[in-house]
């Protein structure tokens, strides 16, 4: 739990020496030995490598994944970065909130939001009409990281509906794929009990 500081006991900063999650702890089947990868995209393209027969997340079509890794990375790089509570945390503290972190805050989101939007009309005007994020008719890698930058935003403030009528549509196209359904925080092992009885 990063926000009661779990990440920054040494059990984990073993594990990922930054103190941030995600962190993916696996056994080599072939070797027996354990490994730990951290990081959101090399996660997320090692898994995909491992089970070829199933769906990539990932596009087939080299312009496309390229794509795709770019829109990605508005959202890895550019925004979450910015919002994430170890970054707004030592933020506050430096600044003492002079600074006003809720407002530094929606700010980074509301400038990656926006230029993730316009990537995503980009792509409509180039007749990628389906309802999800790369104009698809399958959600990819690109919703995976969208989705829950969405969440973040609200958890900021930021009413996505008004702001974001274009990403609103493509989370309500994600939320009843089966994916999304069995990926939602409230939907793991581990997630409150009290959470789970309001999901």
């Amino acid at each position: 739990d990063i926000f009661k500081g779990d990440n920054k006991n040494e059990w984990f900063l073993e594990k990922n020496a930054i103190g941030q999650l995600p962190v993916l702890e696996f056994t080599d089947s072939k070797t027996g030995s354990v490994h730990t990868l951290t990081q959101s995209v090399a996660i997320i393209e090692f898994l995909d490598r491992c089970f070829p027969e199933r769906k990539s997340l990932f596009p087939i079509d080299p312009s496309d994944r390229i794509s795709a890794i770019e829109m990605v990375e508005i959202i890895n790089s550019g925004t979450q970065p910015l919002q994430n509570h170890g970054t707004l945390q030592h933020l506050e503290e430096i600044t003492n909130d002079e600074v006003g972190v809720q407002q530094f805050c929606q700010g980074a989101i509301r400038k990656g939001l926006h230029a993730f939007q316009r990537l995503v009309d980009k792509r409509i005007t180039l007749g990628h009409t389906g309802p999800y994020a790369m104009g698809g008719f399958s959600p990819n890698v690109v919703d995976c990281f969208l989705i829950p930058q969405l969440a973040n935003a609200r958890r900021h403030g930021i009413n996505v509906e008004q702001e974001f009528p274009r990403l609103a549509s493509i989370e309500k196209s994600c939320s009843g794929h089966e994916w999304f359904v069995k990926a939602h925080p409230l939907a793991q092992p581990d997630a409150p009990p009290e959470a789970k009885a309001t999901h």
